[in-house]
């Protein structure tokens, strides 16, 4: 008898794993970001469309090229995660300054039976006139949405009705349109700022690499990473240790810090 009931907890036990286990798996889904695919930084994400902007004008995948983006897929029915996701892109564009021009800010439909381009347009005056809105034909949304990894699925209400459950991070890509990372929506807000602080800096540095001569790109490289570290001291003294000889020997300061004696 007691080997029976221990089989039966160990089967409770079992099954109980198991609905956690699912119920994690769909958390992770809707919460973490891009859907369910392990994208790692620098991967290709998203694919070619044809849609509109807030102004009714043809928007295209060339949106997530020239600079680096923050994107947030939702519904201008959403009842908090978008609007308190919009208002923090607002809030972030204002403390960014001057670099909030080298960021796009996008917001795209997940609901575009709904969501028009006047509703998108007259949702967005309430937030900020940085922040791109995209909507379209519901299959070409739909297809886009599909191929930039992103969840989404109508949940039926009472009466009728319908609210949409969609992936609720922000989706950050570089200047090439290639995956960067996400800003969860249970991150603060400074976490986030951060992030897209990094974001800026990493298409500032490729800006200038990529209007170096191809023979300093190298030393041009060497230079901001150090200055990212060490500050503008720790660049002089890279240039200085690197071309000088001490003592017989030549001291190299390495890009962490430290430095490297060499005869």
């Amino acid at each position: 008898m007691s080997t029976l009931r221990l089989t039966l907890w160990i089967a409770v036990a079992v099954a109980l794993f198991a609905l956690g286990a699912l119920a994690i798996s769909g958390y992770s889904l809707r919460s973490g970001g891009v859907t369910g695919a392990s994208l790692q930084p620098g991967a290709p994400l998203g694919g070619s469309f044809q849609l509109i902007d807030q102004r009714g004008e043809p928007v295209t995948e060339a949106i997530f090229r020239g600079k680096p983006s923050v994107t947030l897929f939702g519904f201008t029915h959403c009842p908090d995660v978008c609007p308190t996701g919009l208002m923090q892109m607002a809030r972030w564009g204002e403390e960014l300054g001057a670099d909030a021009d080298k960021l796009r800010f996008v917001f795209v439909t997940v609901d575009p039976e709904r969501d028009t381009q006047q509703a998108v347009s007259d949702y967005l005056l309430a937030f900020s006139d940085r922040i791109v809105g995209i909507t379209g034909e519901p299959d070409a949304v739909r297809a886009m949405t599909k191929d930039y990894k992103i969840y989404s699925r109508k949940v039926p209400l009472e009466g009728g009705d319908y609210t949409m459950d969609h992936t609720a991070s922000m989706i950050l890509q570089d200047s090439a349109g290639n995956f960067v990372g996400t800003i969860d929506n249970k991150e603060s807000a400074d976490i986030g700022l951060a992030k897209l602080k990094r974001l800026v800096a990493g298409y500032r540095h490729a800006r200038l690499a990529s209007a170096r001569p191809h023979g300093q790109d190298r030393a041009f490289r060497c230079r901001i990473a150090v200055r990212a570290r060490w500050g503008w001291l720790g660049v002089f003294r890279h240039r200085y240790f690197s071309h000088h000889d001490h003592g017989g020997s030549r001291l190299l300061l390495l890009s962490n810090g430290s430095t490297d004696e060499r005869r």
